[in-house]
């Protein structure tokens, strides 16, 4: 089946919805992977980390000053959000075609793959969680988008022929009582 084929357009609300379901599946795959190799490689910790590295120490400091202790929330909490959103949206442009919103999923991990592996403590198996993560979020995306679009026009193909043998049957079955 090719999965970069162009399909009817669903409704957006699903689709964002099925995004953001296939965005938890791959951070949620992700930490699941990540506990039980190395728990700083999560995907969300490890691009965290490379932020904050990345960050000039002005704004490290405003952020100190200006949650306290609660500046790692806030920038875990940051990155959750902007994650959902853009799978959000890669639920968007999966039910246009599937194959895109995969590969954005995929580049999800590959993002967390750099972030992990950018790390000075990192090892060999800390890019698992992201790559792990990422290609189950991608199999969710495809999973769902099938089912939610695919499927139904199959499904309503099938119950409109139903019906209409269950209408000839019963038109049947009515004449030959009278």
């Amino acid at each position: 089946m090719n999965t970069n084929q162009t399909r009817p357009r669903g409704d957006a609300w699903a689709a964002t919805l099925i995004g953001a379901v296939a965005g938890a599946v791959a951070l949620g795959v992700g930490q699941l992977v990540a506990g039980l190799f190395n728990p700083k490689a999560s995907p969300v910790i490890a691009v965290g980390d490379a932020a904050v590295d990345r960050t000039p120490a002005a704004l490290k400091e405003w952020a100190i000053r200006t949650f306290g202790a609660n500046d790692k929330l806030v920038l875990i909490s940051g990155i959750v959000v902007v994650l959902v959103l853009i799978a959000a949206g890669l639920g968007l442009l999966a039910r246009r075609r599937t194959g895109f919103g995969t590969a954005g999923m995929m580049l999800f991990g590959v993002v967390g793959m750099a972030a992990a592996f950018s790390r000075p403590d990192s090892g060999p198996l800390d890019v698992l969680p992201s790559i792990v993560g990422a290609g189950a979020g991608a199999w969710a995306l495809s999973i769902l988008v099938r089912r939610t679009w695919l499927l139904s026009g199959e499904k309503r193909a099938f119950l409109e022929k139903r019906g209409h043998i269950a209408a000839t049957l019963d038109s049947w079955s009515g004449s030959r009582q009278r």
